[in-house]
């Protein structure tokens, strides 16, 4: 999200690309995560997986929406763009940044049984999450 950028809770539809019917990728997050816990999970794992370009939603055990890296970059422009503008790649520096441990690690998680590729942003330690698709606990890949 850009820096001041404000979501408000009907804003949730303007989360997701209305022409991504389905993505390969899922992205996880706990139940009760709000707008801001989604914008800041798309925002880091676009930064931190470049090849992951679109991704499904999950909140909890419910599929929220699709959205796609082009998607976002077009709705949340880079500082000093205007909306629409794709001339700055999201995830793009910013210029202000150093070098460093990134603020969010992105964890892939596969299926063993159906290939189902999850991504979570901060995983708490403990049990592995689930397929939402066949319930087999998921293997960490990476």
């Amino acid at each position: 999200m850009a820096e001041g950028e404000q979501l408000q809770s009907e804003d949730w539809a303007r989360l997701f690309d209305p022409d991504i019917p389905s993505a390969a990728h899922r992205l996880l997050l706990a139940s009760g995560a709000d707008i801001y816990d989604a914008a800041d999970a798309i925002e880091a794992l676009f930064g931190a997986v470049p090849e992951v370009d679109a991704v499904a939603v999950w909140i909890g055990d419910r599929l929220e929406g699709h959205t796609s890296r082009a998607y976002i970059a077009r709705i949340f422009p880079a500082p000093g763009q205007p909306v629409g503008s794709a001339e700055r790649g999201f995830g793009d520096g910013d210029g202000l940044h150093l070098p460093g441990l990134a603020r969010f690690a992105a964890l892939r998680y596969d299926c063993p049984r159906c290939s189902q590729v999850y991504w979570l942003i901060g995983v708490a330690p403990g049990e592995p999450p689930t397929c939402s698709d066949d319930g087999q606990l998921l293997e960490r890949v990476r």
